[in-house]
């Protein structure tokens, strides 16, 4: 049957109407499910990275003790020899030679001075300090060595000689009590010398270098009291207390040698003062200076 003109014009919008709501749908559908698929491939890239990007945690110890350099002193150029050197007075040339554990700074140009200046200089609180070397594998026929202590004016305040080892390693020379206690703000120069001829016919190997008495001030004072003795080494070493911390932290290895974190504190010390190529140098028992064993005193180094 033919629709009149009306109907067949209705017919045909209700069938665009329907016609335009399905490709709508479509369209709109085709997007969304798009984005829905987009989405979830982000996230499984996201979830499969993520362990990649976060790195393993490490529990690695953190360094507790760490030496800092102090303020060179106002007057006075404390310049010295870290090193002996390597081949004088027929000491066989070894490495590392002989050295002294203490703290060693160059300076390019300093007070008008053109050339370098290396300054080897220690601070401490005790009026008898304990100076610490590392002696090298020597000849058999060496077997003593000396150390000096001089003033200012280079006048002696303590001479002797010193009993070596006989093997090497790190040894201890502590001022006796025999001599005139150091003097606060004074500074003193130290020689360590070791002679492989013992003719005399070279000179000897030595080494030099300076210690300076200091007063804690207040705060550190406190902070001592009431730290441990392994927080004491720490305190120390950060302020710039070179003597009284390697001193404090060999007694702890003394007592506790099989203590690991004692080892690793050792090596850091000596790490933050330029010298890691001794830290793992065993300390011996050395040096009985030989004017105290006539008196009777060969207990006095045996601690420190």
């Amino acid at each position: 049957m033919k629709l009149p003109m009306s109907n067949r014009i209705q017919v045909y919008g209700i069938i665009l109407a329907i016609a335009g709501t399905c490709l709508t749908t479509q369209v709109q559908a085709q997007p969304t499910a798009l984005v829905i698929d987009t989405s979830s491939k982000i996230q499984e890239r996201f979830t499969q990275s993520k362990p990649n990007k976060t790195p393993a945690r490490r529990h690695r110890r953190a360094g507790r003790v760490q030496f800092v350099l102090p303020k060179l002193p106002d007057k006075g150029a404390p310049t010295g020899r870290r090193k002996g050197a390597a081949g004088r007075g027929n000491c066989p040339a070894v490495d590392p030679p002989l050295t002294a554990l203490v703290p060693e700074r160059t300076v390019s140009a300093v007070r008008g001075q053109a050339l370098a200046a290396t300054y080897v200089w220690g601070l401490t609180v005790s009026d008898y300090p304990t100076f610490w070397f590392y002696i090298p594998d020597l000849p058999p026929s060496t077997s003593s060595g000396e150390f000096v202590l001089q003033d200012e004016m280079g006048s002696d305040i303590y001479r002797t000689p010193i009993t070596l080892p006989g093997k090497s390693g790190i040894v201890s020379v502590r001022l006796p009590s025999i001599t005139a206690p150091l003097e606060t703000n004074k500074m003193y120069h130290w020689y360590f010398k070791v002679d492989c001829n013992q003719q005399g016919a070279s000179g000897p190997v030595f080494v030099e270098g300076w210690v300076q008495r200091v007063t804690p001030n207040p705060t550190l004072e406190s902070q001592l009291a009431a730290a441990t003795p392994q927080q004491q080494v720490a305190l120390y070493a950060a302020n710039g207390i070179w003597h009284e911390a390697l001193t404090s932290l060999a007694k702890l290895r003394q007592v506790n040698p099989e203590d690991t974190a004692l080892t690793t504190d050792w090596a850091e010390l000596l790490q933050s003062a330029g010298l890691s190529e001794i830290a793992s140098a065993p300390i011996v028992q050395c040096c009985t200076p030989k004017n105290l064993e006539a008196a009777g005193a060969s207990q006095v180094q045996k601690d420190f």
